[in-house]
Formats: C-alpha cells, structure tokens, sequence
C-alpha cells in the first residue's frame, strides 16, 4: 500500500491524475471474499460456484441480489478514492446500474467529481446477456452512473474501414449517430486498440497514416 501511495503522489506531481481498474462482476474462487461470504456469490444448481454467462473458467460471479455486498462494495470504492480520481469498471453492464449509482454517491461524499469510466458492451453483447436472463445495461442506462463508456457500439464500423471493408463514411456517421441517440451528458472513450481487440498497427501498416488516426481518435 505504502508503494501504490508513492505512486499515485509521482502521478499527482506530474500534473496528471490516476483511475484504477475495478473488477466487482466476479473474482477468483479463492478470493477471501469468496471464502468469507459464499453466500454472495452466484451457484449453480449443483450448488457450486460459477458464472451466468460466458466460459471465464478462473472467476466467479457475484450475487447483487444481496444488498450488503452492494455496502461492502461501495466501501471499498470509497477506500480507494482516497488515493485516486477515478474508477474503469470492468464489464459494467453485469453489474446493475443501481449498484453503480448508489456506489457513486458514497465515493461522492469523499471525492466529489470523481471519474466513472464503464467498459461497456456492444449491442450484441447486452443482447447476449438479456437473452440468457442476465443483467444487461445498455450504454444510455449506463450513463445513469458514469460520465465516460467504451466505443463499442461503433468499433465494427471503424475496424471493418481501417482493414477495407467498409468506406471511413460508415464509422463518421456512427459518430454522429451517437449524438442522437445518448443522453445529453454522454461523452464517448474513443479507441483505436484495447487488450480485447485486435492491435491498431494489426489494422494500419503505415507509420503516418496510424499517428493520424491516433490524433483523429
């Protein structure tokens, strides 16, 4: 902890600030969580541990269907904000969107104006979850919580153009799309490349051409 303190004290000297990534839709089975309340834990019929979708074989989904897990939730953002500016939520569309508000507002008695960033879905993924009876928060009920959500929603259209497929028209007018279709509040986290999609240098062989689609990003 002492370590994480110095870090974020170097950030902060720097003129920059420091979000930290937080998963809370599964941990490992042998988190301490999991040993000292299996009970908020999703189980299968057999009664084990598991998830709802997907075939994440090394994690465990959580349960928020047990209001004290949202309470030790929270406390552990709050914990945390002490040190930082803001929170990457890992695959927040699993985790209801009333979690994330109420999670907002004790981090709010600490740390007002502190920066929620959701890794949200694409549309066939929430599809996906709804499908299977999962949670499945679209990126407009996201916006509830969170000021920034991922570029899922139109990264097909700009990787489809940057390999060819499709004209680079198809991706501006997804951008413009946005506009219409989010509330007021919404601001997008543009992407070229993340750990889950394919290397942007993968998709633009030339030097010039990729710092130009950086700086457009």
């Amino acid at each position: 902890m002492e370590d994480f303190k110095r870090l974020c004290d170097d950030v902060y000297a720097k003129g920059m600030k420091i979000i930290i990534d937080c998963v809370y839709n599964h941990t490992s089975p042998d988190s301490v969580l999991a040993k000292e309340h299996p009970d908020w834990f999703y189980h299968k019929k057999d009664g084990s541990f598991g998830n709802k979708v997907g075939d994440w074989s090394d994690v465990i989904d959580l349960d928020y269907s047990h209001r004290d897990l949202w309470k030790y939730q929270a406390e552990t953002l709050v914990m945390w904000a002490k040190y930082v500016d803001g929170f990457r939520c890992d695959v927040a569309p699993m985790v209801p969107v009333e979690f994330w508000k109420y999670a907002r507002e004790e981090v709010a008695k600490l740390r007002p104006g502190a920066i929620w960033l959701a890794e949200s879905g694409a549309p066939d993924f929430i599809r996906f979850l709804r499908s299977k009876g999962a949670v499945g928060g679209s990126d407009s009920e996201l916006y509830q919580a969170f000021d920034m959500t991922y570029d899922y929603d139109i990264y097909p259209d700009l990787r489809a153009a940057l390999l060819g497929q499709k004209d680079l028209t198809d991706y501006l007018a997804g951008l413009n799309r946005q506009e219409g279709v989010y509330p007021e509040n919404y601001v997008k986290a543009h992407f070229l490349e993340n750990r889950d999609v394919v290397r942007a240098h993968g998709m633009i062989d030339d030097p010039a051409a990729l710092r130009a689609m950086t700086a457009f990003i």
